[in-house]
């Protein structure tokens, strides 16, 4: 696992989220149940995929995001596990209006094998540059959306 492969992951992860494309968006984590997103609404605590995917398509119906726009990635990488610290700005169309929505996100990322087999399960080849991401963790700095939806035993 390169840091490079870490940072084609978040920018494949950026492109798919834009062009709505929810194959392509799930296709970027891991496709086992042991995964998460904690997204900035107070009901967006999802485990599993079908979770995920269904957050996803719920802000994909609420808004289109333009572009991310990367300010600053740490990443660190140690064998097969990676943890990416984020700070970036995602351009929002909402119903015709802009918004430059500032996020924090935390990735942490698992690379696996094409057999699905072992601690170092790869999935995909390493030239390849992309793995599978594990979980991932984003806050807003303008506060939390309403919830319309919960995840996970949210009211």
């Amino acid at each position: 696992m390169t840091v490079e492969a870490v940072l084609e992951t978040l920018d494949e992860y950026a492109r798919t989220y834009c062009a709505k494309d929810i194959d392509g968006l799930m296709a970027v984590f891991h496709e086992g149940e042991d995964i998460s997103v904690i997204g900035t609404g107070a009901d967006e605590f999802c485990v599993g995929a079908n979770e995920i995917q269904g957050l996803f398509l719920r802000n994909f119906a609420e808004a289109t995001a333009k572009r991310f726009e990367w300010l600053q990635r740490h990443t660190m990488v140690t064998g097969d596990q990676a943890v990416v610290a984020v700070s970036l700005t995602i351009h929002l169309d909402v119903a015709g209006d802009l918004f430059h929505v500032p996020v924090r996100w935390t990735v942490v990322l698992r690379h696996l094998d094409a057999d699905g087999l072992g601690s170092t399960d790869t999935h995909l080849p390493l030239q390849q540059a992309r793995m599978k991401g594990a979980h991932t963790r984003s806050s807003r700095n303008d506060g939390d959306r309403e919830p319309s939806r919960p995840c996970r035993g949210f009211a």
